[in-house]
């Protein structure tokens, strides 16, 4: 019987959920980041909006640079030939009447005739003036690429927080699988010597049936444990872009006393490096320079165009001097009236720029608002972890003296079991205030744009 119980045990504390057979590199949050960084799908996306973000930013350089269009043309034409015949004219002059030939229409048409043609046109313009769209276009332009960076970084900040989020998560729950299996082994022990003590007759029934209780307990809690790791490695194998049945074996973290920094010095680190922030600055800059590109349109324009073009009737003759007809102009365009279209697009960039205005004074205050509170989270955790770890000393101490005294039968079953439910409580307890001070940590390096 005891034997059976032994490999329900063993069986239990070695089911596959994380740690797996024959994998021995064991990653750190270093190297969990770094993956991240490389192979993390939404991040992989953010690249390429940013990629294509810039691309777009690019592009409005071309509204400073002239239009350049080539056309070479050539064609094969057939036209029915007039006829005519020759006449004679004349006209008096001081000398006496002058007679010539002339040629006339009969108004009658011969055959068919065809002919090749060929014409080659080059013209350039260049916009002049435009009431300031072309300069506030290249302004906006160069917030726009400012602006793509900062959202990659923004995207950068959340997956590190992400991975530290899942990093801790799995590590705090792995911890607490092993209590519950310290707490299984020690349940059966008192379960196996309260049947051996109930054998000769120094313990009852009861005692018997409450260590069995607390037995079937603590493999309940394995079990559910054993869950809640799986689903944490799931999570974890996502963000690293890995499959999510792939193993997980992390390094133990390394339990650094957490420097917990004052508010000024904390929303001064937040001003300085968080992409959230620039994020929103950069889009209010968008927005002004939005507003006074719509009201370019109230402005004429003004553009200058130089032209060439030939035709002949062979290739060679299009580049002639003869056939050639060249042309400059000056354009002016001022639009008077188009529905109303400028004025509501002006009204909708007013609109934005006031909407810009109040989300970054929004997010700020908010932002404000969650690093006090997160620091106020670290101290409280802090302390909790300080007192947990006093808690569990005295608990531990407790333990090994009713584990004696029992042995020697001057403690009841009732004492035992309700000491070392104390005891792993209070390892619990230092558990959890340990991964809870390291996930408010991260929670703050999140909000004060750290990348690492």
């Amino acid at each position: 019987m005891l034997l059976k119980r032994l490999l329900l045990i063993a069986f239990l504390m070695v089911t596959p959920f994380v740690f797996v057979w024959g994998q021995t590199e064991q990653l750190t949050l270093d190297d969990c980041i770094q993956q991240a960084l490389e192979h993390n799908q939404s991040l992989s996306l953010s690249k390429l909006q940013k990629e294509t973000s810039i691309s777009q930013a690019k592009s409005a350089q071309a509204i400073i640079l002239p239009s350049v269009d080539l056309s070479l043309s050539g064609n094969y034409a057939g036209a029915f030939t007039p006829e005519t015949i020759t006449g004679i004219d004349s006209v008096v002059t001081s000398a006496g009447t002058v007679y010539y030939p002339s040629t006339q229409l009969t108004g009658n048409y011969g055959d068919l005739s065809w002919a090749d043609r060929y014409s080659l046109s080059l013209s350039v313009s260049q916009n002049v003036y435009d009431g300031g769209r072309w300069w506030n276009t290249l302004k906006a332009a160069s917030v726009s690429t400012d602006l793509a960076e900062v959202t990659f970084d923004q995207s950068r900040v959340n997956t590190v927080y992400l991975v530290k989020q899942a990093f801790y998560a799995y590590l705090g729950t792995a911890r607490l699988r092993e209590v519950y299996s310290e707490i299984l082994k020690s349940a059966q022990y008192q379960h196996d010597l309260a049947l051996e003590r109930f054998k000769v007759g120094a313990a009852s029934l009861n005692d018997t049936l409450r260590t069995r209780v607390g037995v079937e307990r603590a493999r309940l809690q394995i079990i559910n444990s054993n869950k809640d790791l799986s689903a944490r490695a799931k999570e974890l194998n996502l963000i690293l872009a890995r499959p999510y049945d792939t193993p997980v074996a992390l390094a133990e973290a390394t339990w650094a006393a957490v420097k917990i920094p004052g508010y000024d010095e904390a929303w001064a680190l937040a001003q300085s490096q968080s992409p959230e922030i620039r994020q929103l600055e950069r889009n209010r800059e968008l927005s002004d320079y939005n507003l006074k590109i719509a009201k370019s349109d109230y402005i004429p324009s003004v553009g200058l165009s130089v032209g060439y073009t030939n035709s002949a009737n062979s290739p060679g003759d299009i580049v002639a001097k003869d056939n050639t007809s060249l042309s400059a102009g000056v354009r002016l365009n001022w639009n008077l009236f188009n529905g109303y279209r400028t004025k509501r697009n002006v009204e909708q960039r007013h609109i934005a720029t006031r909407s810009a205005d109040e989300n970054l004074k929004y997010t700020v205050d908010q932002l404000k608002k969650d690093i006090a509170q997160t620091l106020l989270e670290m101290k409280d955790l802090q302390e909790s972890l300080r007192i947990s770890r006093i808690i569990l000393d005295a608990a531990a101490q407790d333990y090994r003296l009713i584990q004696e005294q029992y042995r020697v039968g001057s403690a009841s079953i009732l004492d035992v079991i309700k000491i070392t439910a104390d005891y792993e409580d209070a390892k619990a307890g230092v558990i959890q205030a340990q991964y809870s001070l390291k996930l408010a940590e991260a929670k703050l390096d999140r909000f004060l744009g750290k990348q690492n």
